[in-house]
């Protein structure tokens, strides 16, 4: 593209806000993901940057409430542990700062609650029991919470905990 004239930009501006707000509608995101669903759109620098400015003082978007949102429902519905839900945050250009804010509020019984019923979920899709469970199954079980960003400490504590109990 050239290099926009100033006419009729201020009802692009409008369509960029409007474009926005409507991807805003279905879910929460990121400010980079309306950034460049915008971008994508084909609207202007400017008038992507004053979109992305009147929906932050707004209150439209948010990037610590959407990690915060994120983080809660991967935990919940996917069981996700912590490594894996910054990996997202940080796909979808959440910043380290935030991020961390966000993962240091996941203490580790709750991580280890969450990692209990991905383990469960895990053993019963493969048939697999883990008291006395092969050494297979345990390196098996410990890769899968791995792949889902569990730590190998919370991981460990786990797995021997099924094995004592």
């Amino acid at each position: 593209g050239g290099g926009g004239g100033a006419g009729g930009s201020e009802d692009s501006g409008k369509k960029a806000l409007d474009t926005a707000l409507r991807f805003l509608s279905y879910r929460d995101r990121s400010v980079k993901e309306v950034e460049e669903r915008l971008r994508h759109r084909g609207f202007a620098p400017g008038e992507t940057a004053s979109s992305i400015e009147f929906l932050l003082e707004a209150g439209y978007l948010d990037d610590e409430r959407f990690a915060r949102n994120l983080a809660a429902t991967r935990t919940r519905v996917k069981n996700w542990g912590p490594a894996r839900i910054a990996s997202e945050l940080y796909t979808r250009g959440v910043s380290r700062e935030i991020t961390e804010e966000v993962l240091s509020a996941i203490d580790e019984p709750s991580q280890t609650d969450t990692a209990e019923r991905e383990l469960k979920s895990w053993s019963r899709k493969n048939g697999v029991s883990l008291s006395g469970t092969s050494r297979k199954n345990l390196e098996k079980a410990f890769r899968h919470l791995r792949a889902r960003g569990f730590s190998t400490q919370v991981i460990i504590n786990l797995i021997n905990g099924c094995r004592g109990g």
